[in-house]
């Protein structure tokens, strides 16, 4: 008899499982339910890791400041409130994109780095890439941002989360 292993949400093995069954190692019957306990760990798991995913863009993370910067910059940086803006800014670009991050501050009516900042972010985490092109402000170049799959995905999912962005 084959020992029934505790669903770990791995697809090979519930390749493995249904194989069983047609090999006639188990009966098809205990095949199937071993099999859907499996899907169902592995569903488990993958929304756990979306979920994970998804905090990269509305947890609250300390703000930057550079090393030289005075200490009340280090002050407001540590108390900014990064998820709402980062969610912000990523709205911006999936529903107005490719912009830039003078287009960005503009929109989210801020006169600061911030926003720049939180792309930034939304860039290491991989929700927004440089799009290669750029467009001329004062004579001079701005990168344009464009939101990955992974970005809009995120969007669309909390869309009715996520703060309104000035028009």
């Amino acid at each position: 008899m084959t020992e029934t292993p505790e669903p770990a949400g791995s697809l090979y093995l519930v390749q493995q499982l249904l194989q069983q069954g047609l090999q006639g190692i188990v009966s098809p019957v205990t095949a199937i339910k071993r099999a859907l306990a499996e899907l169902d760990r592995y569903r488990e798991l993958a929304g756990r890791i979306q979920e994970a995913r998804d905090q990269q863009v509305t947890v609250n993370t300390p703000g930057r400041a550079r090393t030289g910067d005075r200490l009340t910059s280090h002050a407001a940086a540590a108390d900014i409130a990064t998820g709402s803006v980062r969610a912000a800014v990523l709205v911006h670009i999936v529903e107005c994109g490719p912009v830039t991050d003078r287009e960005i501050t503009h929109a989210l009516r801020s006169n600061g780095s911030g926003p720049r900042s939180r792309r930034a972010e939304l860039v290491e985490s991989g929700h927004v890439r440089a799009t290669g092109e750029t467009r001329k402000f004062g004579g001079r170049d701005h990168t344009l941002w464009a939101a990955t799959a992974e970005g809009v995905a995120w969007a669309r999912r909390h869309r009715p989360l996520a703060p309104r962005v000035a028009a």
